[in-house]
């Protein structure tokens, strides 16, 4: 990973500059991303600044959390285009929300993604 200019907050910042290097193929799909903990001490954050970036790029597809593995790059689909900001996109094709409403949608996400994940993983039986 490259060395960063932050200038607006700072989540934003990181989250943008990471986004543009999975975007331009800098950071190739499959690469493992340094830990939440490398990348706060690596440019002097917070560790929570780095979490919410890192989990705005896991929300739009960016990137994987594997658990006890790491945070890997997804592979992009071609369409996507370094200077397209997904939220103006979503702006533009969906009709405006309530909070209410954003927020069951985020809950009904988060349950999918959460199966998918216990899928992937299965608990064996009879472990204690």
């Amino acid at each position: 990973m490259k060395a960063y200019t932050l200038k607006k907050p700072l989540a934003r910042s990181l989250y943008e500059n990471i986004r543009e290097e999975i975007v331009t193929r800098s950071i190739k799909p499959g690469t493992r991303l340094p830990s939440k903990r490398e990348i706060a001490s690596r440019f002097s954050l917070s560790l929570i600044t780095v979490e919410h970036a890192l989990d705005q790029l896991e929300s739009e597809g960016f990137i994987e959390a594997r658990e006890r593995s790491g945070t890997y790059v997804l592979p992009q689909p071609s369409y996507r285009s370094s200077k397209e900001d997904p939220f103006e996109i979503r702006l533009l094709a969906e009709e405006p929300l309530s909070a209410s409403e954003i927020a069951a949608k985020r809950l009904r996400q988060t349950a999918q993604r959460d199966r998918r994940i216990s899928v992937q993983s299965p608990r064996h039986a009879g472990a204690a």
